[in-house]
């Protein structure tokens, strides 16, 4: 029986903030060993790849993949890009002119950044299972792509990720057209066109939800799922609405954070736990050397001399002992004696008492040192599950932001009757890719 999972397929090219995608995330050993949720003893295991202009695929290690996309771009748009300028220039507007490099840091032209993955960490399957057949799904996907839009569309690199808990890819493309003066430029509203790719709903305005780039998305989504299958692995395919395609992701991170939150108030009544014991025991040392100090005070008394007459014993003709030997004391000696004989019993008795202790209370020298650090572990927790209540209600509200501006979506979407169309439009587009395989 084929196994069921979830698979992802999503698109980007900046963050939230709008800050570009950093490339050297996905292929540099340096900037991933910054990186505190991946584990690495196993970025040896990632595989890296570069297409290179000549169509060949090339299998390399760590590399930096900003000077290598910034390359690639050099050889797509640099000719294109040079003969903008001179236009720019001749038309007295050289403050329009800009470089294959600003290019690629900009957020309407940077390269788009596709995460493939198969499961997630709750998915029961063999870890060597999810490679093998991640990889052997995402390399035909590679191959599809380049034969069918390979014009417009340019791979740049593919890093595989073994390091993390889930393994997934990171493919990495730009698109391109030929603009009016027949020179290639980054273009991919052209590119799309070119590719045949239209928005979901044609019929009407395009904006954010009803573009090109949906539809390319959810065209190499549904391929992905179909190769996924033929791996024996059949895909959970049902659609989220998109409250819930906004909501997931902070909700799981608000989870994660409570989690947190409440391990680190366990470990805090751990610390308090540990703090109160070693107290008792820091106690317990304080009142023996009190009584240290209440004997070592009693011993320094000055001595008496004490003055006793010796009576030797007596015995009878026969030679048996009548009275034992005796020695003779003065009143004041007597009670001397008798007060150092209760000082010695109580010495005996307090250096019984401070071995038992000293066996269980002196395996660590400094104790006071275990109340501090115990203390400052406290505290540590305490300011990082404060930090960790404001995140949770910061996501908190973006969740709700989200909820709000999703239910907008759908039901500015319901209203135009775009989402009926779009399903009709992806349907046909998959019995189209159907079709053509054959």
């Amino acid at each position: 029986m084929a196994k069921m999972m979830k698979a992802t397929v999503r698109n980007g090219r900046a963050t939230a903030s709008g800050k570009v995608y950093n490339a050297n995330h996905n292929t540099r050993a340096e900037t991933r060993a910054q990186e505190r949720h991946i584990d690495h003893n196993r970025t040896d295991q990632n595989i890296n790849l570069q297409f290179t202009a000549e169509g060949r695929v090339r299998r390399c290690g760590s590399f930096d993949a900003k000077e290598f996309e910034l390359s690639r771009y050099e050889q797509l748009y640099g000719e294109g890009q040079q003969a903008k300028n001179a236009r720019y220039i001749q038309d007295g507007h050289p403050e329009r002119c800009k470089s294959v490099a600003d290019i690629y840091a900009s957020r309407r032209t940077a390269p788009l950044e596709t995460i493939i993955q198969l499961g997630s960490r709750d998915t029961d399957i063999d870890p060597q299972e999810r490679k093998e057949k991640l990889m052997a799904a995402t390399a035909e996907l590679i191959d599809g792509l380049q034969k069918r839009w390979g014009d417009n569309l340019h791979l740049l690199d593919l890093a595989i990720h073994l390091d993390e808990e889930v393994c997934h890819c990171h493919l990495r493309m730009t698109f391109s057209a030929l603009d009016k003066f027949g020179q290639r430029v980054p273009n991919q509203a052209q590119a799309f066109e070119a590719m045949g790719i239209q928005r979901p709903d044609p019929t009407t305005k395009e904006g954010k939800y009803n573009c090109p780039l949906i539809t390319f998305s959810e065209i190499i989504r549904q391929e992905f799922y179909d190769l996924c299958e033929k791996q024996g692995i059949t895909i959970d395919r049902e659609v989220k609405t998109p409250s819930q395609k906004h909501l997931s992701v902070l909700e799981y991170k608000c989870q994660q954070l409570e989690a947190t939150a409440a391990q680190q108030a366990q470990a805090i009544e751990a610390a308090q736990a540990a703090i109160e014991e070693v107290r008792a025991e820091r106690d317990t040392l304080r009142d023996q050397n009190s009584v240290s100090r209440t004997i070592q005070q009693s011993l320094e008394r000055p001595d008496i001399k004490i003055e006793a007459e010796y009576l030797p014993e007596k015995k009878s003709i026969t030679g048996k002992v009548v009275e034992p030997e005796k020695v003779k004391l003065t009143r004041a000696d007597y009670e001397w004696l008798r007060e150092r004989a209760s000082i010695t019993t109580a010495i005996k008795n307090a250096w019984e008492s401070l071995q038992r202790y000293g066996r269980q209370l002196w395996a660590e020298v400094d104790r006071n040192a275990r109340v501090q650090t115990a203390e400052e572990k406290a505290e540590r927790a305490e300011r990082q599950t404060r930090a960790d209540a404001i995140t949770i209600r910061e996501l908190t509200r973006r969740a709700e932001r989200a909820e709000t501006q999703a239910q907008e979506q759908e039901q500015y979407m319901k209203r135009q009757g775009i989402w009926q169309r779009f399903v009709q439009f992806l349907e046909a587009q998959r019995q189209q890719t159907h079709h053509h395989r054959r």
